[in-house]
């Protein structure tokens, strides 16, 4: 068996089972994993050679990348089921930035996280890093939310007494407000968004209506059954690939 993580760096080389609840010893409870049913004798191990048979998605990728560069920010979805290679493919597109010198961000879902608040957002922004050099102009009570969300706020500093949506709209605005003035480009992958918990689910689709005036690249990828916000970007700023 395998864990979450672990699957999903093998997905593109090895056929995998579907996902299941297993008990591990010490662990308090039952953590997913995937049974590995075969690797191909010539694909045993992590591969990091060039994906074949996607001439049109490397391209695709490649001119997207270019607008992202220019000022043009844009969303890309790999849809498919599990084991057809969609991590292999956003791992390529990975491959290309970081060879251009584009910084890249990432998250995922985890199917025993679906239902935490801010799970997969807060991931993201930890990859990130600090917001307010962007946002000079920024609220200092929105910053003290940020911290919050990230572990990093001094426990001795009280915190808005605001209900949970309106620091969600609160963190979203400020989020959005420093994508908006990023000068830089750079890349964000989120995988496996069919297990986004919906609070991050919301956050991230506000963030990817302002993408389009960013140098910025969105990667996301999810398996055909998710039909949530993030599945819903509109046409002209999103490719979507069904394997």
């Amino acid at each position: 068996m395998l864990s979450d993580s672990t699957a999903r760096l093998v997905e593109g080389a090895a056929v995998l089972g579907e996902p299941q609840l297993v008990h591990v010893k010490g662990a308090a409870h039952a953590m997913p994993a995937r049974q590995l049913r075969s690797v191909a004798a010539q694909r045993a191990g992590v591969s990091v050679s060039t994906l074949v048979g996607r001439a049109w998605e490397l391209t695709t990728l490649t001119a997207m990348l270019d607008r992202a560069v220019g000022g043009r920010g844009s969303v890309v979805a790999a849809v498919g089921p599990a084991g057809i290679g969609k991590t292999r493919l956003i791992a390529e597109a990975v491959a290309l930035a970081k060879r251009r010198g584009i910084e890249v961000y990432s998250t995922f879902g985890e199917s025993h996280a679906a239902d935490i608040p801010f799970h997969v957002v807060a991931r993201l922004l930890r990859a990130v890093g600090p917001l307010g050099a962007r946002v000079p102009d920024a609220d200092p009570q929105d910053l003290l939310l940020l911290d919050d969300l990230l572990g990093i706020a001094e426990a001795a500093v009280e915190l808005p007494k605001i209900d949970p949506d309106a620091r969600r709209r609160r963190l979203t605005a400020l989020i959005n407000a420093a994508q908006l003035a990023r000068v830089e480009p750079a890349v964000f992958v989120v995988e496996d968004a069919h297990w986004i918990d919906e609070v991050s689910e919301s956050m991230i689709a506000d963030f990817l209506a302002v993408v389009p005036q960013t140098p910025a690249l969105v990667l996301i990828t999810y398996r055909p059954e998710y039909h949530g916000a993030l599945a819903q970007v509109p046409a002209r700023r999103r490719s979507r690939w069904h394997r």
